[in-house]
């Protein structure tokens, strides 16, 4: 009998905390466990990949392996949030040489302060200094504020925290007691500098670039009345949107910067989200990291695509639908993941 093709391995950490979260869920068994920060597949695409690959929850301590797999699908996306793993597996993969998606060396690069410095030079793109450090004491803050060179107002964020949690911004000397609002006893913080991209308007604009092996795409523009524009307040206008995504992705410096980011961080697929001052103007770094939540399965945009739409919003549907087939295609591809080429 002729042997069977080696499987690859899905490496799926246990949060350095231990700690995982359970949503309810219309569908069966009606609830669905949410790995935090994880690099975030679509349920369909996660199932395929399933039938050539076996999952290892990291850490198994009777974890052997019997045969070399064929690669290795990383899904640890935050470096504060699976330290532990991703070490572990850099070093695994030095030794051995296997062939990963989302390198872990790579994965290491967009730690917040990490990603600040990796991607300081790189033309028509802000990039604000970012420090991280763990405060004992209320008066911490302040002076690493001094210590580091910051100027009011900056931003301070808990580590391991996505979507705008645990995040204020300190505007001035009388206002650091506001750190309080914020549970950072014991915690890891990041202090960034806050950068205006409001381009002196009443609006702000915050764009998210997928990246997909060697291509990125603009995968949508948030509108906000405050700099934290996030989902929930939005003030989205669907031509406004692609108008703005069609002039950055046909954009050469736009492009060039994004190329440069990309041999700068050499992974398969994570995503950027960025300030939109106005068109010519340099986008401004927020962050960067394969956590970000970027592709949904094709049935949402089909389900979608029985209503009313515009031609502005079928053209965002196509728009996802583009980004999951590259992904896809990618996926399906080690012999072209980025830590080969």
């Amino acid at each position: 009998m002729a042997a069977l093709p080696p499987r690859g391995l899905i490496f799926r950490p246990i949060p350095d905390s231990s700690q995982i979260r359970i949503q309810s869920d219309p569908r069966p068994p009606g609830y669905k466990v949410i790995w935090p920060n994880y690099t975030t597949l679509p349920d369909g695409m996660y199932a395929s990949l399933l039938r050539g690959n076996d999952e290892f929850f990291f850490p198994r301590k009777d974890f052997r392996l019997n045969a070399r797999p064929a690669h290795i699908i990383n899904l640890a996306g935050d470096y504060d949030e699976y330290r532990r793993a991703v070490d572990w597996l850099d070093t695994t993969v030095r030794a051995q040489n296997f062939t990963v998606f989302n390198a872990p060396d790579e994965v290491k690069k967009t730690r917040r302060d990490t990603i600040s410095s990796v991607l300081a030079g790189v033309g028509h793109l802000v990039v604000p200094k970012c420090v991280r450090f763990r405060p004992k004491h209320p008066r911490d803050f302040r002076e690493t504020f001094e210590k580091e060179g910051f100027e009011y107002p900056v931003l301070v964020r808990l580590s391991g925290t996505q979507g705008g949690h645990s995040l204020i911004k300190i505007s001035s000397a009388d206002a650091w007691d506001d750190i309080f609002g914020i549970p950072w006893g014991g915690r890891v913080v990041y202090m960034t500098q806050f950068v205006d991209f409001s381009g002196g308007t009443v609006q702000f604009k915050k764009i998210r670039v997928a990246v997909v092996g060697d291509q990125h795409f603009v995968r949508h523009v948030k509108f906000g009345a405050d700099w934290n524009v996030h989902n929930a307040d939005s003030q989205n206008s669907p031509d406004e949107e692609m108008d703005i995504i069609g002039q950055l992705q046909a954009d050469p410096a736009v492009s060039a910067a994004l190329a440069d980011v990309r041999r700068r961080i050499r992974l398969d697929f994570w995503g950027l989200d960025l300030g939109y001052v106005a068109e010519g103007q340099p986008l401004v770094l927020f962050e960067g990291n394969p956590a970000m939540h970027i592709v949904f399965s094709k049935r949402i945009s089909d389900e979608a695509r029985q209503k009313d739409l515009s031609a502005a919003t079928r053209a965002k549907l196509d728009l996802g639908d583009l980004i999951y087939d590259r992904l896809d295609e990618h996926l399906k591809t080690p012999r072209n993941w980025v830590a080969r080429t």
